[in-house]
């Protein structure tokens, strides 16, 4: 048997005693069997042992002895191999870890479960890809993403305090990040191979050997208020976020009122928490009043909790703040990402896509132009349904501007991405409409950015929101109905505590796909002869208004396609903005354009080995210093920039830097401009 690992962090209040720890080395099983019908602690999903469920013991690989257990899929399970670890672990301090090896180029998956019935809460996905990347999420969104090395073992080990809610993950004995959990919450372990989408691995392959875990309850002190998460964050430079600050009570004494000060970008907030009763071992999700622009690069926000029930400190000092490392995205100028849900109300794992769709667009709602092409419901759109099923292997799917197709609740790492991606043109749409007509008009006008070829097109869309009915098909059906399959929630309801069908008195849809023009694939001939930098072009189409549409719930949205069939850009008005807009976007010349699309600091090229060239656009003024950082905000370089008489590029030697990131900050004035590049 092999010894646990462990590693105690963040833990100076109390003591501890030892409650449950196990490990396994696989080597008192015989090659060959089973380890389900081998062993009284390990079992499967449905608990169904000694079969195509079960793992079986190999001699193939080993990280210690001769023997390991062995994963294999060419697309997912049917292996469903679980090590429950005792209880449902709410405090205290919990460790796992294990052996893994991987198959260069193929992938892996597990999930801790949160309850001990399995199937309830997933408190962690952990996919690890065959590019040697690794993602963790959950119901909540992404929570770290690191590498790992493949072709050969490497030790995976979690050091929790469930106290303080900090989930730290460690590679072969380093540090690969933390994070505060959104279900703070263990139970058990689940391993699934699956093959993750995007990650181009054709089949799933693994071995795992020298399992073990340990946990150890905390003795509680007397008056202990901590900061567990700072949570609402997620968002893109410039937003303005509302922070939620988790404030827990790790002693004996209820807490009935305290402070909670936010720190960010050299500015401060406190507000006064008070009629809360929170007992031992309780916490309470506060969400704050003020809010906070995210600012670029990465900065740090802490959240302090202070005068504890009046007094001026509480019994524990070490716990009161929380940081948080944030670097928001930059997105790029004018960009817009479509994102296409398909749907259905006959689809009962589809409320998934609903919600993710809801919380994409609370997230991002300047760039996120969300459509939900429904399916075989009184909602479908034949012309869109068709196209899109020509991208999707099934329901729910999503594709984020005509991408990859991936789960609706993996929409959001494939937006980040995109939201980056400079485009080829700014667009603008406008609606020409009569009250009471039955058609209205939509323009689309494009300014190109950059020089295109005559196979760019574009296409008009129209969604709508609040769309209700009364007949069967727009009941939704549910695989949440009961919390069988896990909690859901967004978009309006909570999905575990509703009917396997929802019925359409309570189901009100959102992103309804209504009608997409001239055609899925967009308009043939849009740029005939291509175009050029500055050039202006204009596109009209007439649509016809369903009889049953809200146009005070409708949107309109314009797609510029690049060749490859990619969404380049969109553009998403309500209708009453696009009544009003005047489209007036002129044709402008290479330097108007250079000035209205690109900031006033550039990098390239990046990733860089050698040297790199700053640009610096003529509106910085004279004598503005440009300062190089590590990511621990030491200066490594610094020079002064004194011409603006135009474009300028100053050239840094680089070859002596280690690899990394890298910022580069112009204090231009009273304004700082920051951007990142990477040194290969």
């Amino acid at each position: 048997m092999k010894k646990i690992y462990l590693l105690i962090v963040g833990v100076s209040f109390g003591s501890l005693v030892s409650a449950q720890s196990f490990s396994d080395d696989f080597e008192s099983y015989t090659a060959g069997s089973y380890l389900g019908a081998s062993s009284s602690e390990w079992t499967t999903w449905s608990g169904t042992t000694g079969g195509g469920e079960d793992a079986m013991v190999v001699t193939t690989q080993a990280n210690s002895g001769t023997n390991s257990i062995y994963f294999a899929s060419t697309s997912q399970g049917p292996q469903d191999v679980v090590l429950p670890f005792g209880n449902a672990y709410t405090q205290g301090h919990f460790e796992y870890e294990m052996m893994m090896y991987l198959t260069s180029g193929t992938d892996a998956y597990f999930n801790f479960q949160a309850e001990q019935t399995i199937g309830t809460t997933w408190a962690l996905d952990v996919y690890l890809s065959g590019n040697g990347s690794f993602q963790m999420s959950n119901q909540g969104g992404s929570l770290l993403s690191g590498n790992f090395p493949t072709g050969q073992w490497f030790k995976l080990a979690f050091d929790i305090n469930l106290n303080l809610n900090e989930w730290t993950v460690l590679i072969d004995n380093v540090e690969a990040g933390s994070f505060a959990n959104t279900v703070n919450q263990i139970a058990s372990i689940d391993i699934f191979p699956l093959l993750i989408s995007g990650s181009g691995s054709t089949n799933s392959e693994f071995w795992i050997d020298d399992v073990a875990y340990n946990y150890e309850t905390i003795t509680l002190a007397g008056l202990d208020a901590a900061v567990t998460s700072i949570t609402g964050l997620n968002g893109l430079v410039t937003q303005d976020k509302r922070p939620t600050v988790t404030v827990k009570n790790l002693g004996t004494t209820n807490l009935t009122s305290f402070d909670v000060t936010v720190n960010y970008n050299g500015s401060s907030f406190t507000e006064n928490i008070t009629g809360v009763n929170i007992a031992s071992l309780q916490d309470l999700e506060i969400e704050l009043g003020s809010t906070l622009e995210l600012a670029a690069g990465p900065l740090d926000v802490t959240a302090t909790v202070s005068n504890v029930n009046g007094n001026t400190s509480d019994d524990d000092a070490t716990n009161d703040t929380k940081t948080l490392s944030l670097d928001p995205v930059e997105p790029a100028l004018h960009k817009r990402v479509l994102v296409e849900e398909a749907t259905g109300t006959w689809c009962q794992w589809c409320p998934r896509g609903a919600v993710w769709m809801a919380i994409m667009e609370e997230r991002y709602p300047d760039h996120f132009v969300g459509v939900a092409v429904h399916n075989g419901d009184p909602m479908t759109v034949a012309v869109y349904d068709d196209g899109i099923g020509n991208y999707i292997g099934g329901y729910p799917s999503s594709i984020v501007d005509r991408g990859a197709d991936i789960d609706p609740s993996a929409m959001e790492p494939d937006f980040i991405e995109r939201v980056q991606e400079a485009p080829a043109g700014i667009l603008c749409e406008s609606i020409n409409y009569v009250a009471g007509a039955s058609t209205m008009e939509l323009t689309l006008q494009v300014v190109l950015l950059e020089n295109i070829t005559s196979d760019w097109k574009v296409a008009f869309v129209v969604t709508e929101d609040s769309v209700t009915g009364t007949g069967s098909g727009y009941n939704q059906s549910n695989a949440y109905a009961g919390g069988g399959s896990g909690e859901l929630i967004g978009a309006g309801l909570e999905w575990h505590n509703e009917p396997s069908s929802v019925p359409a008195s309570k189901m009100v849809y959102n992103h309804v796909g209504r009608a997409i023009a001239p055609s899925f694939e967009g308009m043939n001939n849009s740029f005939p002869s291509g175009g050029s930098v500055g050039d202006t072009f204009s596109f009209t189409t007439t649509i016809t208004i369903g009889t049953d549409w809200d146009l005070d719930q409708v949107h309109v949205a314009g797609v510029l396609f690049a060749p490859d069939g990619r969404a380049d850009n969109a553009i998403k008005y309500s209708f009453d903005e696009a009544l009003d807009r005047q489209c007036a976007l002129d044709p402008l010349g290479a330097k108007e354009i250079e000035a209205l699309v690109l900031p006033t600091l550039q990098v390239f090229p990046n990733p860089a080995s050698s040297q790199i060239a700053v640009r610096i656009s003529e509106n910085t003024a004279n004598n503005a210093t440009l300062q190089l950082r590590d990511l621990l905000g030491k200066v490594i370089m610094q020079t002064t920039v004194r011409n603006n008489t135009g474009i300028n590029d100053v050239i840094l030697d680089i070859s002596s830097l280690n690899s990394g990131i890298y910022m580069l900050e112009l204090i231009n004035g009273n304004s700082i401009e920051s951007t990142k590049f990477i040194k290969q």
